[in-house]
């Protein structure tokens, strides 16, 4: 399996604080690095997709 390198933007940094633990982030920025063609092409290299935090559901709930 190869690994693919994750850029964290400092706006994604900012809002992650307030919305998922550090546990959490972590997870996310490994699942993009195994996965990096999950999600919706939204152009430009960017991929878009849902991520359950813990105790809620993909939508948020």
């Amino acid at each position: 399996m190869t690994l693919v390198s994750v850029v964290e933007l400092p706006e994604f940094r900012r809002r992650a604080r307030s919305l998922m633990s550090e546990a959490e982030r972590m997870a996310l920025i490994d699942f993009v690095a195994r996965n990096p063609m999950a999600g919706v092409s939204i152009g430009g290299g960017v991929r878009k997709f849902r991520f359950a935090r813990e105790g809620g559901g993909k939508s948020g709930g």
